[in-house]
């Protein structure tokens, strides 16, 4: 395994740069040289930047995000309408670079762990290939009991070391208690319930990771 962490999700949008970036900042005010990486990339760089103001480096953004599509849909989608081909090898050869100079490597993935980058390359390819463990991120609405089980389903049956779930923007007490029935049902640590946080700035969300 590498010295790192791999920041997965059930779905788009679940939360998975407010939760990289308040773990890349948090982690860095506590001294530690974190790298970031948000291998790929689709419709704006926005993530990539987030991570990298997040983690106060000076990577080069072609490493942090080596795979950009300028269209905002899935990878493949993407690939397939702008008639571009997506080179899988440089994802490796930035985080390689990357690993070099930090101590620690924060990677946040794009969409769930099977959305497609080619027709034969997944993000769970992917997190293999960086041989990382994984934190899931996970939200309260109705259907995440379902996305989460099948995600760490998944997980497990690809041999993928999950080393807990972090549960965003909970807003009742019904999010609450279906994120208490996935740790029950999936006997994994829950390492925190973000609430809903409507200013997305890095200050405001070390805040509430740091609580």
């Amino acid at each position: 395994m590498n010295n790192g962490i791999f920041i997965t999700g059930t779905d788009t949008d679940v939360g998975k740069t407010l939760i990289a970036s308040g773990l890349a900042a948090c982690m860095k005010e506590d001294g530690i040289d974190i790298g970031v990486m948000k291998p790929v990339a689709t419709g704006s760089r926005d993530d990539a930047s987030m991570l990298i103001e997040a983690a106060e480096v000076d990577d080069d953004i072609n490493d942090v995000n080596p795979i950009f599509l300028e269209l905002a849909a899935s990878p493949l989608a993407a690939k397939r309408v702008l008639g571009k081909e997506i080179e899988i090898d440089k994802i490796k050869e930035s985080f390689e670079r990357l690993m070099k100079r930090h101590e620690y490597m924060i990677v946040e993935g794009i969409g769930g762990i099977m959305v497609p980058i080619t027709e034969n390359y997944l993000v769970i390819d992917m997190i293999k290939e960086l041989e990382l463990p994984i934190v899931i991120v996970c939200g309260g609405a109705l259907g995440t009991i379902n996305h989460t089980l099948l995600t760490v389903h998944a997980c497990k049956t690809n041999s993928i070391d999950i080393s807990g779930i972090i549960a965003n923007n909970i807003k009742d007490k019904l999010e609450d208690l279906a994120v208490n029935i996935i740790k029950e049902l999936t006997d994994l640590p829950l390492f925190g319930k973000i609430p809903n946080i409507s200013i997305n700035d890095i200050i405001t969300i070390k805040k509430v990771i740091k609580r």
